[in-house]
């Protein structure tokens, strides 16, 4: 994964109970039978347009019904008061290993890697854990959606894109075949935190030219094979063990499934960008955390970024404290398409949101911040048609708070996963029950 470090922390988000016409909202699981719901007189966020002060959403069997300011409200619907809540699109973190890690640092607990540089034709949908506990924990604070992200070798394999609700991972999956993911050969690797164990941030890498070498054989294989495939035609045999790196290929090299590129220091940027184009790959940087250096030249290339937390240090000893941070706000501002992810090794979801009204903080404007963590990453892994929007015939997955989803403040009340309530309880809110009386 990522070489850069992230941190977990958490906070009990409370259970708030609000009305139900005139009773009680019964908080219910994710298996719920209940197919028809009306969130009614809340605010709406709609993400793909503007703000509903005071709207309803109309929720049957796992899809948006209807959305608006004026909409009927079905007689067979469970009504839900949303007076004083906010309704949101589910929050998606575009890089994360939740469902293929369990315990950090416990190798056992995890499958978000294997032996093999080039190993295309895994998938990390085949190994998720729909009953880890980071599936609850993330949803818990408003992440729905997340990329479940591979990570060995050059070429990784493909991520899954899943929805965090549902009892098995058939249940819970957007795309099984996600991203690609490729860990860009590096001239300087990254040796954090520079600024306690090395005077330069950045150490050369002395098989870089070798793993270059690889990378660029291995593609012009994989696209040798698809020529040979396709102009074989229907008369093209199945593929052997031996051919299925390859055959996994045939859609990254037809700009059909895209690739999430890792990189880092600004050299290897311009290289993974200049590889990128060459082979005419549907991409997006991961991590680069020099993009900032480079934001006209990743403009003029149209290049996309997925960008870290904004809260991690910064790489060189005299960039000022904010370097980080303001990443997002200058990329944007520079005009390069951006979304978030925790870019780790762990499971670090607990803290996505109030990371990204970190960014806020730093200039990125709060109406991209939002899109940024809803909207543009479900267009960069091609599902933008299913979620990031609350949309009449989008997949009814979404958010209620009792006030802005960036503010340490504001709480999760309740969470709507395919159209059904999916809670916002957690391992860290069962341990909160069982121990806050203690004495």
């Amino acid at each position: 994964m990522a070489a850069r470090s992230r941190r977990q922390s958490g906070r009990r988000a409370p259970i708030v109970c609000a009305a139900v016409g005139a009773a009680l909202l019964v908080f219910t699981d994710v298996a719920s039978a209940q197919q028809a719901y009306a969130i009614k007189d809340a605010r709406i966020v709609t993400v793909s347009g503007p703000v509903i002060e005071k709207g309803t959403v109309v929720i049957r069997d796992g899809r948006i019904a209807d959305v608006g300011a004026a909409v009927t409200v079905p007689a067979e619907a469970t009504v839900i008061d949303g007076r004083g809540l906010t309704v949101y699109p589910g929050l998606f973190d575009a890089f994360t290993s939740v469902g293929l890690t369990e315990i950090p640092g416990l190798w056992e607990s995890d499958d978000f890697s294997d032996i093999g540089d080039f190993t295309p034709q895994l998938m990390t949908f085949d190994a998720f854990h729909s009953a880890s506990a980071f599936v609850a924990i993330a949803r818990s604070v408003g992440i729905l959606h997340v990329v479940s992200s591979p990570s060995s070798g050059i070429v990784a394999g493909q991520g899954a894109v899943m929805a965090l609700g549902g009892w098995t991972a058939d249940e819970m999956v957007v795309a099984k075949h996600g991203p690609m993911f490729v860990d860009f050969p590096k001239l300087l690797n990254y040796d954090a935190p520079a600024y306690t164990r090395r005077r330069h941030p950045y150490a050369e890498v002395k098989d870089y030219a070798t793993k270059m070498r690889e990378l660029t054989e291995f593609f012009a294989a994989a696209r040798k094979y698809m020529d040979a495939r396709d102009q074989a035609g229907a008369e093209a045999p199945a593929p052997t063990a031996e051919e299925a790196p390859y055959e996994a290929m045939i859609p990254v090299l037809k700009g059909r499934q895209p690739v999430f590129i890792e990189v880092q220091s600004e050299q290897d940027i311009r290289k993974a960008v200049g590889f990128a184009r060459e082979q005419k790959l549907n991409y997006v940087l991961v991590g680069a955390e020099d993009a900032p250096l480079l934001a006209d030249f990743l403009k003029e290339q149209d290049a996309r970024v997925i960008v870290g937390p904004p809260g991690d240090m910064p790489i060189r000893p005299d960039d000022p404290v904010d370097t980080v941070c303001r990443a997002a706000a200058v990329l944007h501002e520079h005009g390069v398409g951006i979304a978030f992810g925790t870019v780790s090794g762990t499971a670090n979801d607990l803290s996505l949101r109030h990371q990204v009204g970190m960014a806020v903080a730093c200039g990125l404007p709060r109406d991209v911040a939002l899109r940024s963590v809803t909207l543009t990453p479900a267009e960069f892994v091609g599902v933008a048609g299913e979620v990031g929007s609350i949309e009449t015939g989008k997949r009814a997955d979404l958010v209620l708070t009792d006030g802005d989803i960036f503010e340490y403040g504001t709480h999760i009340i309740q969470t709507f996963v395919n159209g059904k309530q999916a809670g916002v309880e957690s391992r860290y809110t069962d341990l909160y029950e069982k121990y806050k009386d203690r004495k």
